[in-house]
Formats: C-alpha cells, sequence, structure tokens
C-alpha cells in the first residue's frame, strides 16, 4: 500500500468492539496513534502528537479520525503543518454543545478553514454530541465530502456496527487502493450461489438500502445476483409494491453508479442526505429521476428510417 493509514480515537481510547480496533485487527500495517492521557485531553497536546506522528510515518497518510480527533484534525489544519494525503472524519463533536466532556481542554471555537487534502465527513442523524446539521456546517467549511449514514449514534462501538464496511469502502476511495480485510476475502462460497459470501459482516450476502454497500464487492457481484439481493430485501420487509423486480432494478442501477463513484450521483445523494432524507428515501428519490428520464426518452417521437433511392 503506498498510502499508510493512521487511525486516530477519540477520549478514552477505541476498545476492541471499536471499528477503528477491527480495522486494524485485519490491516496490521494500520498505525494508532498514542497519546499520553487519553481520558484528559487538551488540544494543543493531541494536535502536537499528531504533527510528530506525520513526521515519523513520512510515507503519504490518510488520517481516520473518530469524535474529538475529528476536532484535533481540524485545529492541526490550520496551522502550518506537515502535509498528508486526506482524512476520514467521522461523528465530529460539537465543541459548544451541551453533551461536550468537561476534561476536553482547548477544542472551542473550531476552525472553519478550508483544508488543503481531501476529507470525507461522515455523520449520524441521531449522534448525541453533534447534530447533522453541525456536520453539514463543518463539511462546508472544511471543503470536505459530507455523508450521513441514517441513525447510528455516535458511530463508536455501541453502534453496533462491526467491521463499518460502509466506512471502510470511504476509506477505499481516500486511499486510492483496495483494502479489503483478509477475513472479508476468505469469505467462504456459498453452495447454492458461488457469487455470495457467507460472512456475518459481509455486505454482499444481503442487502441493505440504509446501509452503503461495498462499492468493490457490490460491483464484483453479476447483475442478476445485485437484483435479487434487492428483491430479497423488499420481501423480507414486506414492503409492498407494484412490481418488485422493476423496483429493485432500478434500486441496483443507482446502487451501480454509487459504487462507480458517479459524481453527479454521488453529489445528489450527499445533497439529499444533508437535507435529512434516509439513504433508502435518497435512492428512491435518484431512481425516480432516472425513471422520468427513461419515460421522457421512450415517449420522443421516433425518426423516420431513411430510404433510399430504388435502383432502377
Amino acid at each position: 500500500m503506498s498510502s499508510t493509514v493512521l487511525t486516530f480515537p477519540g477520549i478514552g481510547n477505541s476498545g476492541p468492539q471499536h471499528w477503528q480496533s477491527l480495522w486494524e485487527q485485519s490491516n496490521p500495517e494500520f498505525v494508532r496513534i498514542s497519546q499520553r492521557d487519553w481520558d484528559n485531553p487538551v488540544c494543543e497536546e493531541w494536535a502536537s502528537v499528531l504533527e510528530n506522528t506525520v513526521q515519523r510515518i513520512g510515507s503519504p497518510v490518510v488520517v481516520v479520525a473518530h469524535s474529538l480527533a475529528c476536532l484535533v484534525v481540524a485545529h492541526w489544519a490550520a496551522e502550518a503543518h506537515s502535509p498528508i494525503k486526506a482524512a476520514l472524519l467521522v461523528a465530529v463533536p460539537n465543541p459548544e454543545g451541551p453533551s461536550f466532556p468537561a476534561e476536553a481542554i482547548g477544542f472551542a471555537p473550531l476552525p472553519k478553514q478550508r483544508f488543503s487534502f481531501p476529507s470525507i465527513v461522515v455523520a449520524s442523524t441521531d449522534d448525541p454530541y453533534g447534530s447533522l446539521a453541525h456536520a453539514q456546517t463543518c463539511a462546508s467549511a472544511w471543503g470536505s465530502r459530507l455523508v450521513s449514514i441514517g441513525a447510528a449514534g455516535h458511530i463508536n462501538a455501541s453502534s453496533g456496527l462491526g467491521q463499518w464496511l460502509e466506512g471502510y469502502a470511504l476509506l477505499q476511495q481516500l486511499c486510492g487502493l483496495p483494502i479489503i480485510p483478509p477475513n472479508l476475502r476468505e469469505a467462504p462460497r456459498s453452495p447454492v450461489n458461488p457469487n455470495v459470501s457467507h460472512h456475518e459482516d459481509c455486505v454482499v450476502n444481503r442487502y441493505d438500502p440504509d446501509r452503503a454497500p461495498n462499492p468493490e464487492q457490490w460491483l464484483a457481484l453479476d447483475e442478476q445476483v445485485r437484483i435479487q439481493l434487492t428483491e430479497e430485501y423488499h420481501r423480507v420487509k414486506r414492503i409492498k409494491l407494484p412490481n418488485v423486480k422493476a423496483h429493485a432494478v432500478f434500486h441496483a442501477i443507482v446502487e451501480n453508479q454509487i459504487a462507480e463513484n458517479l459524481e453527479s450521483v454521488a453529489h445528489a445523494m450527499a445533497r439529499l442526505t444533508a437535507e435529512g432524507l434516509s439513504r433508502h428515501e435518497s435512492i428512491h428519490a435518484i431512481a425516480s429521476v432516472l425513471a422520468e428520464r427513461i419515460r421522457l426518452d421512450r415517449a420522443k417521437p421516433r425518426s423516420e428510417p431513411f430510404v433510399g433511392r430504388a435502383r432502377p
């Protein structure tokens, strides 16, 4: 891997069931930042440790920050600093909010300077430490792409995300390289359908429109398998539809475009989720536009076929 992934936990560090820890277990080359005191964070001290760590690593660094660490990255980025490749900022707390820990020193006011590196801000709609509106404000100021994952609390171990493959897919995008965890690569194949892996956290054995599938694994599936997984979701949820197959086809088309990182669709998803729609609702909104375009194209009068002059 040409980039070094630097995991940066928030206050209290990340425990063994936190997605940061699970990512590190699957990728021993990942580096976790070290702090003198995880429970009584001082922003200036943590920013200094970040700078020293980036300098020591030397190779291009992708920072994966959670919670309070996101604020440290913002303060660090507002000053002269060593270059990094990108940053994934998850669950950005509001340092002026009522739930912000009193033992955290020097985190407010939050800098709003645009970052000199690409970044993604990931937010939850029910984070007790920072609202979606707060995340949107930060992302806009920092020049970050905003991704809302719906109701996921503080996006930590208590959120029950496991390996959190949606976040891992975002990290893949920032690194520009496929870094699939070994336990997912080696998942046993289904004897019924060899395109479906049997792994409790593997995104290709089930589909949930409110959780983005891993792009590489999704696109590796046969198109019919993608449609079947989508149909199965709607049937299990007993969602009444006039035509389940057609509905599933449009779901699959939109998911394909998202997985391929089609710019217009990615921007539409970010805007719709930022406006408060769930991921599932956003897919429906994009699919409805697609369906209308298809309808209009089909309604256009077809030109008369050219008929050449008959031979004498």
